[in-house]
């Protein structure tokens, strides 16, 4: 039997008050990358908070994230299946948190079309999972049951 532990923490973002003082100084956007470093039966998921400036591309700032995890996501079973998610999210720009983290409001709340464009990309993030899973188990069935078939 195989007895899964997991645990969650708050993260804190050691760079916000870089990330702030760009965006006050020059715009731009706060862009949210993920990485994985998984190792036999250790995997840890971490997010890279990074300034891009207006102009520049997110999917040119992400291939350096998408590269990380190619590198080091694969080495555990769970780093098997998150992996190629992680990747592609960063291939496509990450999430844009800008003004998740930053809201314009004056009352302090957060934008709520800046909640909605999270809320995608975290469901393109469970589809793409879903996408990978579903393709991963189309294969076992192809080597494993169709050859006794």
């Amino acid at each position: 039997m195989i007895i899964p532990i997991s645990w969650t923490r708050k993260v804190e973002i050691s760079n916000i008050g870089y990330l702030k003082s760009q965006i006050e100084k020059h715009g731009g956007r706060v862009i949210e990358y993920r990485w994985i470093f998984s190792m036999l039966v250790i995997t840890i998921n971490h997010s890279r908070y990074e300034w891009l400036p207006a102009n520049a591309s997110r999917s040119k700032a992400g291939v350096k994230h998408a590269l990380l995890c190619f590198v080091t996501g694969w080495w555990s079973i769970a780093g098997v299946l998150v992996t190629p998610v992680m990747i592609l999210n960063n291939l496509f720009g990450g999430i844009d948190v800008t003004k998740v983290l930053f809201p314009d409001s004056p009352d302090g709340g957060i934008d709520p079309q800046a909640l909605r464009e999270l809320a995608q990309a975290q469901k393109r993030q469970q589809f793409t999972f879903l996408g990978y899973l579903l393709l991963v188990l189309a294969i076992a069935v192809w080597f494993c049951v169709l050859p006794h078939v």
